[in-house]
């Protein structure tokens, strides 16, 4: 924890990108199921790009 020292407001966009990329990483290493067609994934891949252009324009 080396941000301790830091002020409340860069503390909390360091914990927010931590969040972030946890999330990321996580839909990164999302399986395709067997009964999810090719549009239906690649919904999921669009929100996730979204998701992203989101998280980036907030910071």
């Amino acid at each position: 924890m080396y941000f301790l020292h830091l002020t409340g407001k860069y503390r909390f966009i360091i914990m927010l990108i931590s969040v972030v990329k946890r999330i990321l990483q996580y839909m990164k290493t999302l399986p395709m199921d067997s009964e999810m067609g090719e549009r239906e994934w690649l919904e999921i891949k669009k929100a996730r790009n979204n998701f992203l252009a989101s998280c980036l324009l907030f910071l």
